[in-house]
């Protein structure tokens, strides 16, 4: 009977990671028990975290609150998240799955493929625009089986139709996990980032700003499989990328990088936030919420708590970056007043920059001097007049 009434309850879905689910659930009856175990766990977890809708609420009006400070830019180094003008991410940690306990269960499962920007939570696109209103966002939807250079390429190809696009800022958040590699030396997930940074500096070098999550840490996914079976079962098929995915390669592209690809306009950060992370604990075990249905991709609410971790990250400095991400709340982080850019290896190391006190009126300084001068004369011209008519009654 299962066989026969299942394709009633997994109609036609959209994307591989739901075909490959939907074909596994159709011919395996345990792993079906399991995944719908899953799906309630996660769904029961995301509606124990009563704190979500205070902090997702106010985090953006807390950065809302961010002192301005006015800045001589003069390279990549002084770059002010209100300087950023365009933004665009990419990779299979960029995208989301959509979570419905009700539609997941009659087989309604999506591509995971949902970007930042269509999320009703905070996202590193919306942070930026609270700094710049006029923030354009580069959206490019990722195709079955596309690699990650040719999502590059065509995010190049989105951004170079915007007039001007040259001298404006650009941010671009590589958030690569292993489904974006091959399972071989050449092609795994690490080589397709370098190759992809290579070619953003041959097409967009001036004002490129690139942030690579590396994601050679294994421990959120870890995590997932010891902590529910059906991850163990969706995870499997992953094992052989795993292998080609080592924290040596991901070192070999960090010193090409260094050499390579920094220049006043044109530089590369790659974050270490994945490399011990694990997911956060919950008093009955592991929290799973953070992940969507797939057990590879981010839920939602998992999205939106990794980029506030990157946007925290980014903003600190290299020896205070973090290498354990939680999947847990954190306060957002204002630009720090003695070096309020996005941090690199050159201002971490020395932050050197000037000041602008009011971009508005650059002599306010000087006119208010001159102004209480001139008041101070008058005052004190008025009050000889005053003295010299006083004498001038007391003598008659």
């Amino acid at each position: 009977m299962f066989l026969i009434f299942l394709p009633f309850f997994f109609p036609l879905l959209n994307g591989e990671i739901a075909f490959r689910i939907n074909e596994k659930l159709s011919t395996d009856p345990e792993f079906f028990e399991q995944w719908k175990d899953l799906i309630s766990i996660q769904d029961r977890q995301m509606g124990d975290h009563n704190e979500d809708h205070f902090h997702f609420s106010s985090l953006l009006d807390q950065l809302r609150t961010c002192p301005s400070i006015r800045t001589l830019s003069d390279g990549v180094h002084n770059l002010r998240v209100n300087d950023v003008a365009i933004y665009a991410d990419l990779g299979h940690l960029s995208t989301y799955c959509n979570h419905n306990l009700t539609r997941l269960n009659n087989g309604d499962l999506d591509s995971c493929g949902h970007h930042s920007s269509s999320s009703s939570l905070p996202t590193l696109d919306k942070m930026f625009r609270v700094f710049n209103p006029n923030l354009t966002v580069i959206n490019v939807h990722r195709k079955n089986g596309e690699s990650f250079v040719n999502q590059v390429k065509a995010i190049t190809e989105r951004i170079q139709e915007i007039q001007g696009y040259e001298d404006k800022w650009k941010i671009i958040f590589m958030l690569p996990n292993i489904q974006d590699g091959e399972a071989s030396e050449t092609g795994q997930a690490a080589i397709e980032v370098l190759q992809g940074i290579e070619y953003l500096n041959d097409n967009l070098p001036k004002k490129t700003f690139i942030i690579v999550l590396k994601s050679s840490g294994k421990g959120i996914w870890k995590d997932a499989s010891h902590a529910h079976s059906a991850c163990l079962t969706l995870l499997d098929r992953w094992k052989k990328y795993v292998d080609h995915n080592s924290e040596e390669v991901w070192d070999q592209v960090n010193v090409i990088v260094e050499k390579n690809f920094q220049n006043q306009h044109f530089t590369v950060e790659i974050l270490p936030l994945l490399n011990e992370g694990a997911l956060a604990q919950l008093p009955n075990g592991s929290d799973l919420s953070s992940l969507g249905y797939d057990c590879a991709h981010w839920s939602e609410r998992g999205l939106s708590l990794l980029h506030e971790s990157i946007w925290t990250s980014m903003l600190s400095s290299l020896s205070m970056r973090s290498k354990e991400y939680r999947p847990v709340h954190f306060s957002p982080k204002c630009p720090e007043p003695r070096c309020p850019f996005v941090r690199t290896s050159s201002n971490s190391a020395v932050c050197l920059w000037s000041k602008i006190e009011d971009d508005q009126f650059p002599m306010a300084p000087q006119i208010i001097a001159v102004a209480i001068l001139s008041v101070s004369a008058l005052l004190c011209f008025v009050l000889v007049i005053f003295l010299c008519l006083r004498i001038k009654l007391l003598i008659n």
